[in-house]
């Protein structure tokens, strides 16, 4: 079939709308990455999860639930593990403080349970250190956890800081004990740039300020939405129920733990 132009704009028109489509499919094929044109790596033990921390930009999918009887929890996540440290928040290999975590780690609805973390002299702790730029952590429940740090402690993130306000952490629950110092929470320590949806803590949570049943510190422009919070809350100063500091939006939430603290102390947010 010919195609006639009848002038040079149209001529020009259509160079311009191929170029466009083209560059559209270019990114796209881009942007999927190895997000979603490559297999994700398969989590079936403590081996498997440790394994992260030497390619956290990967994609990962847990295949079951992790306990206390599944391979390498003694040697990982156990309270005689690490001479009883028990498990390292992951991060980059080598990093001390700023390692995180920029992949994508899809839990398909199962749970890591019987965690243990005992790093009281450490920040930024939690089953993950900090995640960044594009991390985003889905799916997934920590259960029957008992994790300590010293700042920025969350029973599954430390500290999140995302390069959108989109994904981040979503249907994520946690149960167990959280303790800190500031920045504490029982899902999420710090929110710095991120958004927590559809998640919630059971967990009971202590700390000195910034203190919340389901996230420490709820940033400028990041939201908390559609969460909640059952468990109990201790701490000093910014003291809440779901959000011990709230700096951002809260949306569709709610708490029904007790509260316990000395200064800006709410039943939801301190």
């Amino acid at each position: 079939m010919k195609t006639i132009f009848s002038s040079k704009r149209d001529r020009y028109v259509a160079i311009v709308c191929i170029f466009l489509v083209t560059v559209a499919l270019i990114a796209g094929m881009v942007g999927c990455g190895e997000r979603k044109l490559v297999s994700p790596t398969e989590i079936r033990d403590w081996h498997d999860l440790d394994a992260i921390r030497d390619h956290v930009q990967g994609h990962y999918i847990l295949m079951n639930d992790l306990d206390s009887t599944t391979a390498g929890y003694m040697e990982l996540a156990s309270p005689t593990a690490d001479g009883g440290k028990g498990w390292l928040p992951i991060r980059e290999p080598e990093a001390e403080v700023y390692g995180w975590f920029t992949g994508v780690f899809e839990g398909q609805g199962y749970e890591i349970r019987d965690l243990f973390i005992n790093r009281p002299d450490m920040e930024r702790v939690g089953l993950f250190a900090q995640i960044i730029v594009l991390g985003e952590i889905r799916n997934v429940g920590v259960v029957n956890a008992s994790v300590t740090g010293a700042d920025i402690v969350g029973g599954l993130v430390g500290m999140m800081w995302r390069g959108s306000y989109v994904g981040g952490l979503s249907n994520c629950y946690f149960s167990g004990n959280v303790t800190g110092g500031g920045w504490v929470g029982g899902l999420l320590g710090d929110n710095a740039k991120g958004t927590v949806s559809n998640c919630y803590s059971s967990g009971n949570v202590t700390g000195n300020y910034n203190v919340g049943g389901l996230v420490g510190l709820n940033r400028e422009g990041n939201t908390v939405s559609n969460s909640y919070s059952t468990g109990s809350v201790t701490g000093d100063e910014n003291v809440g129920g779901l959000v011990g500091r709230n700096d951002g939006t809260v949306s569709n939430s709610y708490s029904t733990g007790s509260v316990t603290g000395d200064e800006d102390v709410g039943g939801l947010v301190g």
